[in-house]
C-alpha cells in the first residue's frame, strides 16, 4: 500500500527489532519497505526485549523513529502492559504512554517529602483506631503500591517511610540495637532498597528484611507476610533474597498511631516519603501470593 499510494502517511509494524540496533529481519524490512518510502514516519516493532528506541534516516534524508515495545520478559508477561499512541493533528505531535491496567495509575497520593531540611506530609491513624492495639501474634500482611520519582536517589530521600509505627522500640519495652528506632517500619534506602525493620514480640532486637535496589519512575508492589513465625518480603509477587530465618513473632506494641507516608524515630515523625503511594492494605493474617492486590 505504501508503494501504491506514495502520498499517504503510513506506519509500519514489524515483529523483529531490538534496542538501538537492527536484527537481520529488521534490516530487511528497512531496506525493502521503509527506506525508500518517505511517507513512512514511524515503525512499531516487537519480539525482542527490553523496550527501546532509535532513529534512522531514510533515503530522503528524513528521520524515522523506530520503537521497540515488548513486555513479555517482565513480571507476569508485563502484567497486561499497554503502549498507547495518540496522534494529535492540531499540535502536530504523537503522545506515547505505557501503562499497566493491573497496577495503579490513578487514585494515588503524591508525597513530596525529603530531608536536609526535613519536609513533607503524611497520614496517621486516629488515636482510637483498632489497628493501634494489635500485636499480630498469629501473623500479618502489609501491602502497598508505590512509585519513585527520577530524583529519588539524589541523597535527600533515603530512609523515608511507606508505613511505620510512630512509637519506638523503647516505648514497647525493647532495649536491643537502637531502641529509639520505630517499633516497625517499611522504608526505602538512598538506593531505593526496601527494608522491613521491626521489634518482634519474641526478640529484644530488630529483625530486618532487605529488598534489592529498585529502578525509579515505575510502579512497584511490596508485600510483607508474617506467618506467625517468620517474615517474607515480596516485590511484585516474588520473594526477595534477604529474608531472615530467625523466628519473628508478631509486632511489639508501643502504643500510639501508625503512619502512612513517613518513618519515625524516638517517637517522632522523621522522614516523609517522596513519590506516589497507591493502595495500602494491612491484614491480621498471612496472605498467600494469590491473595495479593496484584489481582
Amino acid at each position: 500500500m505504501a508503494v501504491a499510494r506514495p502520498g499517504l502517511a503510513a506506519l509500519v509494524w514489524a515483529d523483529d527489532d531490538h534496542q538501538a540496533q537492527f536484527s537481520t529481519f529488521g534490516e530487511l524490512v528497512w531496506k525493502e519497505l521503509v527506506d525508500g518510502n518517505d511517507q513512512i514516519f514511524l515503525t512499531l516493532n516487537g519480539h525482542y526485549w527490553p523496550t527501546g528506541r532509535t532513529v534512522r534516516k531514510n533515503a530522503a534524508g528524513h528521520d524515522v523513529p523506530v520503537h521497540l515495545a515488548n513486555y513479555q520478559d517482565c513480571y507476569y508477561g508485563g502484567s497486561a502492559m499497554v503502549r498507547l499512541y495518540q496522534f494529535d493533528l492540531a499540535r502536530g505531535v504523537v503522545d506515547v504512554r505505557t501503562f499497566s491496567p493491573r497496577q495503579p495509575s490513578r487514585g494515588s497520593l503524591r508525597f513530596d517529602g525529603g530531608r536536609d531540611p526535613s519536609r513533607g506530609a503524611y497520614l496517621r491513624t486516629v488515636d482510637q483506631a483498632p489497628i493501634n492495639k494489635l500485636k499480630f501474634e498469629r501473623g500479618y500482611t502489609v501491602e502497598a503500591f508505590f512509585w519513585l520519582p527520577d530524583n529519588f536517589k539524589d541523597g535527600h530521600h533515603g530512609w523515608c517511610g511507606l508505613f511505620a509505627r510512630q512509637g519506638s522500640g523503647a516505648a514497647a519495652g525493647k532495649t536491643g540495637d537502637d531502641p529509639k528506632e520505630s517499633a516497625a517500619t517499611l522504608s526505602l534506602s538512598d538506593g531505593g532498597e526496601l527494608q522491613w525493620a521491626v521489634f518482634p514480640l519474641n526478640q529484644d532486637r530488630i529483625s530486618t528484611n532487605w529488598g534489592h535496589e529498585l529502578p525509579v519512575e515505575k510502579w512497584w508492589h511490596v508485600a510483607v507476610v508474617n506467618d506467625g513465625r517468620r517474615t517474607t518480603v515480596y516485590v511484585d509477587g516474588c520473594p526477595v533474597v534477604r529474608n531472615p530465618a530467625t523466628p519473628a513473632v508478631g509486632l511489639a506494641n508501643p502504643g500510639g498511631s501508625w503512619l502512612v507516608g513517613a518513618s519515625s524515630y524516638d517517637g517522632k515523625v522523621d522522614r516523609s516519603f517522596a513519590g506516589l503511594l497507591g493502595d495500602v492494605r494491612v491484614v491480621d493474617r498471612p496472605l498467600s501470593t494469590r491473595e495479593f492486590m496484584l489481582g
